[in-house]
């Protein structure tokens, strides 16, 4: 069985082709590959489901020229699409093909990507005798999509050395099945440091003073993220026209908005609900800021206003408002005016006191008070009789 794709499909969803077992997947395309596309539903942390790959039980793709443009497309390894060999048929009669992009997971014991030296395609054994220059640059960032960690690539005899491709693999000897490369003090610092440090933040475009210095951490959760700080005029309206309908006209810089939004790195899909996974965000204020009382205001999936509470914070010379949200959309830091300043002021002394208790023990359960009522229950029936006076 085989799968084709025709040159006019431009969007495949995620899941498209689960469980579809084939030897290969065809693309009719010359250069412009469909794209990945998903629904709302997948954008949902514990729908994790939903983000699967299109193609999930393939892993030979073929492709017309050897000069297809992978990047941005399903074949791309920053997407949910694909996971395997792409080639390029050169020699039909001779059944031959070449190698142009490569995103194969390695072997769970070993850690080693095996290349195979020939592919099926349509019951019949092609020879990959070549490879392109980048056929494995997929690999220079293989911790964010590979399943398991990748210790070495293993070529076979026809494509030579993994040194004499483009890619920077960060091993920078060759490695044969069975040795295994010692890893450096320096090289365990650096792992230390990236399992702590799972949010990069990107600006993108916005005045938001210090978005550079946005923070995020996702809670309980060991998946990577990326936090995009972006600027969202449609968003920053909508909210702007909720806030002075709850709390009355906004004077400047009473409000102060910017557009954050999460990609789970692995699947690349912007996470909109973590659901009971909680993050928590670090949003720079200024030093006028630190004086007044703030909150923070976003439009809930309901469409209704919602207003965070949270605690000041001084961290490397700068000041930051934090909370814990489990939301991404448009984020302002509202700074109230009398009796709204004052109950968001209240509301964050309350925050804070909760945050400072410390933790008593488990809590009574009443159950046990039903228990004790049958007990002595039981008790006053076996000496009711013995207490009795003769007659």
């Amino acid at each position: 069985m085989k799968i084709e794709i025709g040159k006019n499909v431009s969007e495949i969803g995620l899941a498209a082709y689960k469980l579809v077992s084939a030897d290969a997947v065809f693309f009719a395309h010359e250069n412009a590959l469909p794209k990945v596309s998903y629904e709302k539903t997948a954008t949902r942390l514990e729908n994790d489901s939903y983000r699967s790959l299109v193609f999930s039980d393939v892993s030979t793709a073929v492709v017309s020229g050897e000069f297809a443009e992978i990047k941005q497309t399903v074949l791309d390894e920053r997407y949910l699409g694909f996971r395997g060999v792409v080639v390029a048929i050169t020699d039909a009669s001779l059944r031959q093909a070449k190698l142009v992009y490569c995103t194969l997971n390695p072997d769970e014991l070993t850690g080693l990507v095996q290349v195979p030296s020939y592919v099926r395609i349509q019951g019949e054994n092609y020879t990959i005798h070549a490879a392109k220059p980048d056929a494995f640059d997929a690999y220079e960032t293989s911790e964010y999509w590979c399943e398991g960690e990748v210790k070495g690539i293993l070529l076979p005899p026809d494509l030579g050395k993994l040194s004499d491709y483009d890619t920077k693999f960060p091993f920078a000897t060759d490695l044969s099945i069975g040795e295994e490369e010692e890893e450096t003090d320096a090289e365990e610092e650096a792992e230390t440091t990236k399992s702590q440090d799972q949010v990069t933040t990107v600006v993108l475009a916005t005045s938001y003073q210090g978005a550079d210095k946005t923070k995020a951490k996702v809670l309980d959760d060991e998946a990577k993220y990326v936090l995009y700080v972006d600027t969202d005029a449609m968003a920053e309206q909508e909210l702007v026209k909720a806030v002075s309908a709850q709390y009355g006209d906004l004077i400047s810089g009473q409000l102060q908005v910017l557009d954050l939004k999460m990609l789970e790195t692995k699947s690349n899909v912007l996470i909109s609900n973590f659901g009971d996974t909680a993050v928590e965000l670090q949003i720079p204020i200024s030093e006028t800021m630190t004086q007044q009382n703030i909150c923070a205001v976003t439009m809930g999936e309901n469409g209704k206003l919602q207003t965070i509470y949270g605690t000041k914070q001084e961290a490397d010379g700068q000041n930051y408002f934090v909370f814990r949200t489990n939301h991404f959309s448009a984020y302002g830091i509202y700074a109230g005016i009398g009796e709204t300043g004052e109950t968001i002021k209240a509301e964050s002394l309350r925050l804070l006191q909760k945050d400072a208790s410390p933790e008593t023990g488990d809590a009574f359960d009443p159950k046990w008070l039903l228990v004790a009522a049958f007990v002595f229950a039981g008790l006053a029936l076996l000496i009711q009789p013995f207490g009795r006076k003769a007659i």
